[in-house]
């Protein structure tokens, strides 16, 4: 059963049923039918009634033990006061926080902000066990090597078909862990979408960096390619793209595209080995691969990854004219093509020679059935990196 949020004594977003607020992206997740929606109710009645389970007091002694042991090989650097009172505020609406002892459910210490010196809050080297808060280092810049993973990421938070950005960015936070190099979003806002605000306090929690800009209809992702591309330009390792897709299409079971991109996300996100096995050999790597001459009129492009998510291989995409993008609206889905030859790109599944429609539901329905076989075969890879 979803939860019914009220306002309450001034408190928007208040939930009887758990006696707190539900507020940002914690109010969809409330509110949300799906498997998702269920899994946080869940946790939140369990905080609730005091039955959230909690770590034995042997895992909680060696975890705290451990914690220790790196705060001090870290000469006991504290964090500065507004670094742990924004851990502390995450951890506050955490959806692993066990209320009775204030204390997180995941790793067992306990959450109290005041607590400086034996609180794994206010300890620089510390970070959450649920990739929600990182570590602290304001004096030295980050060093990144040949194995980070990058992440960069267009949305137009439009404020039709409630909820559909919103997942999108649900796909990246529950895999957050696996981008170890810098994250960047871009933010296109229009006269109908969401302000770029709202997807920041979506985001709250989820260290990252930020782009704005105003929405180009005719552009599309290419208006923030150059600013997010730029920002790991010449960086080592490997970058993911991606986009907030569907957030024109309804979420219904006549409507293919959801599907579709849930599929992308998982099979480049939850399948790391074998993205990276294919980059030992080639120079991008995506699904859904078309080698089709003339898909996009006026192009030269010979081939793309239908839906345009996909990972570069950095050494390549740098040793190449990278800016070399259509300035068109079907430019970022053309874009690999133009700097790579169709041998230079895996395709992890489904690739074909022919043209196919994904968001006609018939054809998604034969790539669904083709699915469940790749699954099966390919299961060895899966990292399980969702929690």
């Amino acid at each position: 059963m979803i939860c019914t949020l009220i306002n309450k004594d001034g408190l928007e977003n208040y939930c009887e049923r758990h006696k707190r607020q539900h507020n940002g992206h914690y109010a969809s997740y409330a509110i949300d039918p799906g498997e998702k929606g269920e899994r946080f109710r869940k946790l939140w009645d369990q905080q609730t009634d005091g039955t959230l389970p909690m770590p034995s007091t042997v895992v909680r002694i060696k975890n705290y033990i451990a914690s220790l042991a790196e705060h001090v090989a870290n000469g006991g650097k504290l964090v500065p006061l507004d670094v742990r009172q924004d851990r502390a505020a995450i951890c506050e609406q955490c959806e692993y926080r066990n209320i009775k002892s204030n204390s997180c459910s995941l790793c067992g210490c306990q959450l109290n902000e005041e607590n400086v010196l034996g609180g794994k809050l206010a300890w620089a080297v510390s970070e959450c066990p649920a990739g929600k808060w990182s570590k602290h280092d304001d004096t030295a810049p980050k060093q990144y090597s040949d194995s980070s993973r990058h992440l960069l990421f267009h949305i137009w938070p439009r404020k039709t078909h409630a909820g559909t950005w919103q997942r999108n960015l649900d796909q990246l936070k529950i895999r957050w862990p696996l981008f170890t190099g810098k994250r960047v979003i871009a933010v296109a806002t229009s006269g109908d979408s969401h302000p770029f605000e709202a997807v920041q306090e979506y985001m709250h929690g989820y260290e990252c960096e930020w782009i704005q800009v105003d929405n180009k209809p005719e552009l599309r992702e290419v208006a923030t390619f150059a600013q997010l591309f730029g920002s790991v330009e010449n960086l080592p390792g490997y970058t993911f793209y991606g986009q907030a897709k569907g957030v024109t299409k309804p979420v219904n079971p006549g409507v293919s595209i959801h599907a579709w991109t849930t599929t992308m996300y998982e099979i480049l996100l939850d399948y790391w080995p074998l993205v990276e096995e294919a980059l030992k050999t080639h120079c991008t790597a995506g699904i859904f691969k078309k080698a089709v001459d003339g898909a996009f009129s006026g192009s030269r492009s010979t081939w793309h990854y239908s839906g345009s998510f996909c990972w570069f291989k950095n050494a390549e995409l740098w040793r190449r004219d990278w800016r070399a993008i259509e300035q068109v609206w079907f430019g970022i889905e053309s874009y690999p093509s133009m700097i790579f030859s169709r041998e230079e790109a895996a395709c992890l599944f489904y690739e074909s020679t022919k043209q196919f429609d994904l968001y006609r539901l018939h054809n998604w329905q034969r790539v669904e059935a083709e699915l469940k076989q790749w699954r099966k075969d390919h299961q060895q890879y899966r990292t399980g990196i969702i929690k």
